[in-house]
């Protein structure tokens, strides 16, 4: 786990010194994505710079550095992330002399045998640039599912990649101001939605994607190119009345416990963080079956709080023997809101943050991997608005339900697309805005369109997480918030044959009114006391008793209605403040809206202070040297 940089500077804005220090510049501004060890690569001939910071994981000597060039000499890569099949691609190259054990000097290997074809052979979590000198190109690629941010900028005089945008507004001609379809989209989903990024001009390499930048005296950057796409199949109900149940759970244990086979390889100590649900607890079992000796488990608790699990991750730790560690808050997080907002690359509304920070600070204390569950709930149907949703299609009663409330007739497109799904509704957020850009309502209609397919519903649902939430809120957060700490999180359900596995399930196996992540569900019963797979799901957002109602009101006043808002630069101000006031109601408060709306706010704050001061490049420092 690492941060990249790059930067092309074709315009011949700097000379070769210059271009050296703001590389490294922007590199060490990913300082926390990697403590142990920076590198530098400068390209005279190409105007190109390459940047890396190194968080060690595997092979921890100076064969695992970055930049880090071919044998041929050909090819050069900056990395960030993990191959877990980095032995079968060594497998596959027997003619390479080997200088380490590192997956960055496979993946390299593997790269410059095969080009951009052989990105579809990796098994991992990554972003990389692969630079050939060759060719005069670069390119840029990211994991299928988007566990590894990166964002790129293409101008008339430049391009530059990075990890976070924090390294992008190193950069002097840096254009750091706020997108208003990018802002609509934090609005309507908690996240900038894929590709837009919170600055505009500056993109997201989707998921599953990989990128040509043709280098030399007018570099341009093509389209991005789809490697792989999850979706659930259209056939998959044939497997009804095929297979039965039983061998379906056979199929995903043997399947389960590879992927987390696989992602034990490490030169560091590894854990599992264990919050007590389904997910965790099937991947800390798999784990304490593959490891020999004892496991380091992780929880975070909220004292007094019926929604905090802690005490059910005390349970599994309890019975599946592992060394578990957790730290149970007494008092109001709130105050460590700011905290967490400065370790977020750009807005993101979701409460699970906090807790999620706080975790990988307290595993980060012994451990320096954890694998986690994420991913389960989109893979395997496990979100409470999938059931809501299915009730109301297979019962008349509830569907009278949502007639009489919403007075509207019921679609699965507006009833997914909804508060259920969407934090502030469009009508809201163009009053707020003025008007609604129309690229964020294209967002909002193309997810109205995916839930309007004639496949099975619980399929549409699951498809449209994986492509939108899991990718923009789900994974984004994980890595910003273990990363803060140096952290590397591996996700085993997001194993490509796990997933694929997922998405051939028949839709009774994916979640039903009745139950949701069956598969997982009957697998973990076989693992831990029965009883245990059928607890209701309680997620790990913000619980209710580390906030009042009152304190967040507080904090909305403070920040919010202040003179110096810096969200009442962008959004109607009166607009503004009667929402505030309808949030002083019991009945109209959401501790998710006002959530949301402060992180924007001190978000927007720490941005102001995040612009660089650099008049004359030509005069910064070289932080080492440039090496090859």
């Amino acid at each position: 786990m690492c941060g990249i940089v790059g930067l092309i500077d074709h315009g011949h804005q700097l000379d070769d010194r210059a271009l050296g220090a703001l590389i490294a510049r922007m590199r060490d501004r990913l300082t926390h994505r990697g403590p142990d060890g920076a590198g530098l690569l400068l390209e005279p001939r190409l105007r190109l710079a390459l940047g890396h910071r190194r968080l060690s994981i595997v092979d921890l000597t100076e064969a695992g550095a970055q930049p880090m060039t071919s044998a041929c000499g050909r090819y050069s890569i900056v990395y960030n992330g993990e191959i877990y099949n980095a032995a079968e691609l060594r497998a596959g190259l027997p003619h390479i002399r080997w200088r380490g054990h590192s997956d960055t000097e496979a993946l390299l290997e593997h790269l410059a045998l095969r080009g951009p074809e052989g990105i579809a052979d990796l098994n991992g979590m990554f972003a990389f640039a692969l630079l050939d000198r060759q060719r005069d190109e670069l390119i840029l690629a990211r994991d299928r599912f988007g566990q590894k941010p990166l964002y790129y900028a293409c101008r008339d005089h430049w391009f530059a990649f990075a990890s976070e945008l924090s390294a992008l507004r190193a950069i002097p001609w840096f254009d750091a101001s706020i997108d208003s379809a990018a802002l609509a989209t934090y609005l309507l989903l908690q996240y900038v939605h894929q590709p837009m990024s919170i600055h505009p001009g500056t993109l997201k390499l989707p998921p599953g994607c990989w990128l040509r930048v043709q280098l030399g005296l007018q570099p341009r950057a093509g389209q991005p190119q789809r490697y792989f796409e999850w979706s659930p199949e259209d056939g998959a109900e044939r497997l009804d009345g095929v297979r039965d149940v039983a061998s379906l759970v056979d199929e995903l244990d043997v399947l389960l416990t590879q992927a987390v086979r696989r992602r034990l390889v490490s030169d560091v100590p590894l854990g599992v963080l264990l919050s007590g649900g389904v997910d965790s607890a099937l991947i800390a079992s798999a784990m304490r079956r593959c490891v020999d000796g004892p496991v380091r488990s992780f929880s975070i608790g909220f004292e007094g709080s019926v929604e905090s699990e802690h005490l059910e991750a005390r349970q599994a730790g309890a019975h599946l023997d592992t060394i578990h560690t957790d730290d149970v808050l007494e008092r109001d997080v709130l105050d460590l809101l700011p905290t967490v907002v400065e370790d977020l690359d750009e807005p993101l509304g979701d409460s699970s943050c906090l807790p999620t920070w706080l975790l990988a600070r307290l595993a980060r204390r012994d451990v320096k991997v954890v694998l986690s569950g994420d991913g389960g709930d989109e893979l395997f149907g496990g979100y409470q608005r999938y059931a809501e949703t299915l009730r109301e299609q297979t019962s008349l009663a509830h569907r009278l339900r949502y007639v009489a409330s919403r007075r509207q007739r019921w679609n699965p497109a507006d009833a997914y697309c909804s508060p259920r799904f969407w934090m502030f509704m469009p009508a809201q957020i163009g009053a707020w805005m003025g008007e609604m850009p129309l690229t964020a309502l294209d967002v909002g209609n193309a997810m109205r369109e995916a839930m309007s397919n004639d496949r099975p519903l619980i399929h549409r649902m699951r498809h449209l997480d994986v492509h939108t939430y899991l990718p923009g809120a789900v994974l984004a957060k994980v890595d910003r918030m273990t990363m803060a700490h140096g952290l590397e999180a591996r996700s085993p359900f997001l194993d490509p044959d796990v997933a694929a596995f997922a998405a051939r399930l028949p839709s009774r196996l994916a979640g039903t009114t009745q139950r949701l992540k069956p598969m997982l569900r009957d697998l973990l019963a076989r693992r831990l006391p029965a009883e245990w797979a059928q607890r209701p799901k309680k997620g790990f957002g913000l619980p209710s008793a580390s906030w009042s109602q009152s304190s967040m009101i507080d904090l909305c006043d403070e920040l919010l209605l202040a003179g110096d808002a810096r969200c009442r630069d962008l959004l109607d101000r009166r607009a503004m403040s009667e929402w505030v006031q309808a949030q002083r109601r019991p009945e109209s408060f959401s501790v998710y809206q006002v959530w949301t709306m402060l992180v924007l706010e001190l978000w927007l704050r720490r941005l102001a202070d995040d612009q660089p001061a650099l008049p004359d490049v030509q005069t910064l420092p070289i932080a080492e040297p440039v090496s090859r």
